[in-house]
């Protein structure tokens, strides 16, 4: 990622992962690139989450704002939205950028998923059972995915998961334990994807209660059966996982 940082042009970051972020100021310092870290110049606070969306207090450096109503929840977005406010100050200051002010600003980030088409950000797919979609695929997304869910108060979930062969699969597992009930194994209709009985077998030997659903489809009628009603499903690992549990 740090290829793209140009000479002598200014870099935002929101990377926390120390290794991560040496190299990252290694490279800027190279190319004569003055570096704004997020962690460093800006705060976030949540005030109240509600399953369509947060409201935020911001600290931009020396600006603040308040009450901002974003549509997207979840305790990862707190690197994207101070990532992109940040952006957008910077890009305000240096360039003619007169049209985006505060009232678009807020008008943005309560619309996000109406202007953007974004999906499968911790979305509610069904409310009866509780069904949530998230198209976390790797170990640091379902970190933040899974404190997330705690602190929705979701502690025993059914886990419809389906993960690409490439992906670190022992970390992945490793934090859905924490919340896993039940997990049902998936294979999405693509090459890439990992066999549903081999995240069986690792689940298993994790200590997570696993089923193999092999389909998507199938692994969702398993979920809603085992659910009763009342228990919250997780659908998650990948974008063709979500893609393919919008079609059923």
């Amino acid at each position: 990622k740090a290829g793209i940082i140009k000479k002598n042009t200014p870099c935002i970051t929101s990377v926390s992962n120390i290794y991560a972020l040496k190299i990252i100021r290694s490279i800027a310092k190279e190319r004569q690139s003055e570096l704004f870290e997020v962690d460093k110049i800006s705060k976030l606070e949540t005030k109240n989450t509600y399953p369509d969306c947060q409201i935020i207090d911001v600290s931009l450096d020396n600006e603040k704002m308040y009450d901002l109503n974003v549509n997207l929840i979840g305790s990862f977005q707190k690197n994207n939205i101070l990532l992109s406010l940040l952006t957008i100050k910077f890009l305000r200051n240096v360039k003619n950028f007169e049209l985006i002010n505060e009232d678009t600003i807020k008008d943005g980030l309560k619309n996000i998923k109406r202007y953007s088409g974004l999906k499968g950000r911790l979305e509610i797919m069904s409310s009866d059972p509780l069904m949530i979609g998230d198209v976390a695929h790797n170990g640091h997304a379902f970190k933040y995915l899974v404190k997330s869910l705690v602190e929705f108060g979701l502690y025993n979930v059914i886990i419809v998961l389906g993960i690409m062969k490439d992906k670190d699969i022992e970390n992945i597992l490793f934090e859905l334990k924490k919340i896993t009930c039940l997990l049902i194994a998936c294979k999405p209709k693509t090459e890439r994807a990992r066999n549903s009985i081999e995240i069986v077998q690792l689940s298993r030997s994790m200590g997570i209660k696993s089923l193999d659903g092999k389909s998507v489809a199938n692994s969702i009628k398993l979920a809603r059966e085992m659910s009763n009603g009342y228990i919250p499903i997780l659908i998650c690992g990948s974008h063709f996982v979500l893609s393919e549990a919008y079609d059923v």
